[in-house]
């Protein structure tokens, strides 16, 4: 039987900058799915926008970043 991954991304537009609002997604134990999902996006728009690869890399990073001084800081 099919499945899905559904994904809402809810965000505020200015001309300088985006602002996330929310992000919700299920994945129910299946992650591998989510990360070939990222992957195939990444690699699609990759083609479309060369540049693109660039600020998936920077924004992972800030993002990874950003978890691990919540979690730092929430163990304190």
């Amino acid at each position: 039987m099919p499945k899905q991954i559904n994904i809402t991304f809810t965000y505020e537009e200015t001309e300088e900058k985006f602002e996330p609002l929310s992000v919700e997604y299920e994945t129910g134990d299946n992650h591998s799915m989510l990360a070939y999902l990222m992957a195939y996006i990444a690699a699609n728009e990759s083609l479309k926008k060369p540049c693109f690869l660039n600020h998936f890399e920077k924004d992972l990073k800030v993002l990874i970043l950003e978890n691990a001084l919540e979690k730092f800081n929430g163990s304190n």
